[in-house]
């Protein structure tokens, strides 16, 4: 199994970026950071709201968040909801793709369930990692949200890289208003390409993004989950809690997504290889969740508890400055770390 980060093409397949697009690449690379920070500082605030109004014990153990069903009699909501299936080059089946968004939902739901009703409420720690609001907010990805699924990380920036699908993702997302997560098929990826993919999506799409996955340690602001999935939170979340605090349990599941004609047609005509602004932003963001210390990216809950092994580790590292929550991403500004730009990024076989 190779885990080698191809990063390297001949020259003839892609020029090496010129001072002046590397300045570009700079001054936009800076832009989206900063956008990304303005949209989390926006969300968290109305995080902490919803963190203010929303107690446990709001679903019961057979609301539609919780089981992913409409009714009891029902199967999962899920495989109606995928919008779009790449065609790809691994000939995977609907039968297949379903079995992916469902693991990637079910893991979700586990999290819902943390904040049904219990005697006693669990505390929150290891077992409830987040706040209550939190947890209900993926009912809300999982169950309201749709779905999109791609061979691997080349596959995907082909596509959020292709003027015409991202126009039709736009699109999608201001008539239906509802989240959507990027699944890929391949389940193993090399951290550093899937932060340099965060990168480009977030570069591309004026949407906050969190690369979730099964890569040990985070990437970027990502968090776990079984296979790669990058959701594209903007915002639909918001309304959907705003649903299930004034209107009750009922009022928050929304119906399947109906057909539509948002993805009349395979897309995929973008870029297949990294640039300079893809990593330049993704070392932005490393450097923002290292800046932050022992707490890293988390936003609503604090390390200490819900990971206290790992205060030694911080200690051995060096403290502050000298380690990170999530994976680690090279500085793309030190000579020793630039290289041409980079041809089809390949990652470890599945």
């Amino acid at each position: 199994m190779s885990t080698a980060l191809n990063t390297r093409a001949p020259a003839a397949t892609v020029p090496r970026a010129t001072a002046w697009q590397r300045a570009a690449a700079f001054v936009l690379a800076f832009y989206c950071f900063w956008r990304q920070i303005a949209l989390v500082a926006w969300e968290s605030a109305v995080v902490v709201f919803y963190m203010k109004v929303l107690g446990p014990g709001l679903l019961d153990a057979q609301h539609p968040w919780v089981t992913g069903r409409p009714s009891p009699d029902q199967g999962p909501v899920w495989p109606q909801n995928i919008i779009y299936r790449s065609k790809g080059h691994r000939g995977a089946t609907l039968e297949s793709d379903t079995e992916i968004v469902t693991k990637v939902c079910r893991f979700l739901t586990k999290m819902v369930a943390r904040s049904v009703p219990h005697a006693p409420e669990i505390p929150h720690g290891k077992r409830r990692r987040m706040p209550h609001a939190v947890n209900y907010l993926h009912g809300a990805v999982h169950y309201n949200g749709a779905f999109m699924i791609f061979d691997d990380i080349p596959d995907l920036m082909a596509h959020v890289t292709d003027p015409a699908f991202r126009r039709a993702l736009l699109r999608f997302g201001r008539q239906e208003r509802r989240e959507v997560t990027l699944v890929l098929r391949q389940r193993r990826v090399d951290p550093e390409l899937y932060a340099y993919c965060v990168g480009c999506v977030r570069g591309v799409l004026p949407w906050f993004a969190n690369g979730n996955g099964p890569t040990g340690k985070p990437v970027l602001w990502g968090n776990v989950a079984p296979y790669p999935a990058i959701n594209l939170i903007n915002g639909a979340w918001m309304s959907d809690l705003f649903a299930l605090w004034t209107r009750g349990a009922d009022a928050a599941p929304r119906q399947p997504v109906a057909p539509h004609q948002h993805f009349d047609r395979q897309y995929g005509a973008g870029r297949r290889h990294v640039t300079f602004g893809d990593r330049l932003l993704a070392w932005m963001m490393f450097a923002d969740v290292r800046a932050r210390g022992f707490k890293g990216q988390l936003v609503f809950t604090h390390r200490k508890v819900i990971e206290p092994q790992r205060i030694e580790e911080y200690r051995q590292a060096g403290g502050y400055g000298r380690w990170a929550a999530c994976h680690e991403v090279p500085n793309p500004l030190r000579r020793r770390n630039r290289r041409p730009e980079s041809g089809p990024p390949t990652a470890p076989n599945p």
